[in-house]
């Protein structure tokens, strides 16, 4: 799940210093308690820490830490759009 959701698409977006826990990456951090239901799982996270401070507890805001938003226009994969668009056409 990780892979699918913060690896893969820092990776395919080029953001280095997100989607690990390696050294000098940001400290963008979401730790869920297990649950039998994954959707459950991953709908509430107990602990969110935002460039290494603890800003959800217990699914409560503790704290506000104002960021900025990224914006990238990564680049297109021409084989893929077409992959897409034929996959689109035969439905």
């Amino acid at each position: 799940i990780a892979i699918m959701t913060r690896a893969a698409p820092a990776k395919l977006l080029g953001l280095t210093d997100r989607g690990h826990l390696g050294a000098g990456a940001t400290a963008d951090i979401a730790v869920y308690r297990r649950d039998r239901s994954i959707a459950k799982m991953l709908g509430q996270a107990a602990y969110v820490f935002k460039d290494g401070d603890l800003v959800v507890q217990d699914g409560e805001i503790i704290h506000y830490r104002w960021g900025k938003a990224l914006r990238l226009k990564p680049p297109v994969d021409k084989a893929m759009v077409r992959r897409l668009e034929d996959y689109h056409q035969q439905r």
